[in-house]
């Protein structure tokens, strides 16, 4: 084998890795999709553990959205946040929290 052929094949491998490595880096420059809260005075239920928590959507003059989620007493920017707040730990919101509707 040819030295030309082994440097050819260790350039290929290492444009590809460098492809990868800028394909991985661009991910964490994607930007935030806006994701607007249910409307003010919405319910919302979870379980964990076999227990059943509620919180509500409020008015909050901080968050770009102008609501917030209400847990125990607390306000929060997000769901994820007042579903970490009852779990204890980093949880996706939008899937713990259920919207009660008042059908």
């Amino acid at each position: 084998m040819s030295s030309n052929s082994v440097k050819a094949r260790w350039s290929a491998r290492h444009c590809i890795a460098l492809e990868r490595r800028h394909t991985v880096t661009t991910k964490h420059r994607r930007q935030k999709i806006a994701r607007d809260l249910p409307a003010l005075g919405t319910t919302l239920t979870g379980r964990f553990k076999g227990q059943t928590y509620s919180a509500t959507i409020v008015e909050a003059g901080d968050p770009p959205t102008g609501k917030a989620v209400e847990y125990d007493g607390k306000r929060y920017t997000s769901p994820s946040a007042a579903a970490k707040a009852v779990t204890g730990h980093s949880i996706n919101g939008w899937l713990f929290w259920n919207i009660m509707t008042g059908d």
